[in-house]
C-alpha cells in the first residue's frame, strides 16, 4: 500500500512541476491613458461606437477633463453615421444647453432623428419639444430631419 501512495505522490509532484516550468502570462490592466488612446484611435478611423464612447468620456469628465464642446464634436460624428444613441444624446445636449446655447429646435431635430432611427425612448422627447416650437421653426426642423435622415441612409 505504501508503495502505491508513494507512486501517487511522485506522479502528482511531476504534474505540478510540469505546470511550474511553464511561464504564466502577465495580465495587464488597461490604464486610463491606454483606454483613451485606444478609444480615440478607433474613433478617428470612423468607428461610430468608439466616437460615441469618446464623446461620453468628454461629457462625463472620465479620464479626460469635462469638455462638452469636444463631446458634442464626437457625438455629432457618430450621429451622422446613424447611431441613434448619439442622436439622442445630441438632443439632450442642445435642449439642455450643455456646453452649447439652449436650442429647442436643434434638440427637437436630434430627438426626432433618434426616434426615426429606431430609438423608441426618443419619441416622447421629440413630441415634447415640438410643443416648444413655433410653426415656422417646426417646419424648418422637420425638413432638416428628413434631409439628415436621407443623408444617413444613403451612406
Amino acid at each position: 500500500m505504501s508503495r502505491l501512495v508513494l507512486i501517487a505522490v511522485l506522479f502528482a509532484t511531476v504534474l505540478v512541476c510540469i505546470g511550474c516550468t511553464e511561464e504564466i502570462p502577465e495580465t495587464t490592466v488597461p490604464t486610463k491613458a491606454s483606454i483613451l488612446a485606444d478609444t480615440k484611435s478607433l474613433a478617428e478611423t470612423g468607428d461610430a461606437e468608439a466616437q460615441f464612447q469618446l464623446g461620453n468620456l468628454y461629457a462625463e469628465g472620465r479620464i479626460v477633463p469635462n469638455d462638452f464642446v469636444e463631446a458634442t464634436k464626437w457625438f455629432r460624428k457618430s450621429a451622422d453615421q446613424g447611431l441613434a444613441k448619439s442622436q439622442y444624446t445630441l438632443g439632450v445636449i442642445h435642449s439642455g444647453g450643455l456646453g452649447v446655447p439652449v436650442d429647442f429646435a436643434e434638440g427637437f431635430v436630434w430627438y426626432c432623428l433618434a426616434a426615426k432611427s429606431g430609438l423608441e425612448d426618443a419619441t416622447e422627447d421629440c413630441k415634447s419639444l415640438a410643443g416648444e416650437l413655433q410653426p415656422e421653426e417646426l417646419a424648418i426642423a422637420n425638413k432638416r430631419i428628413d434631409e439628415l435622415y436621407e443623408k444617413i441612409q444613403s451612406r
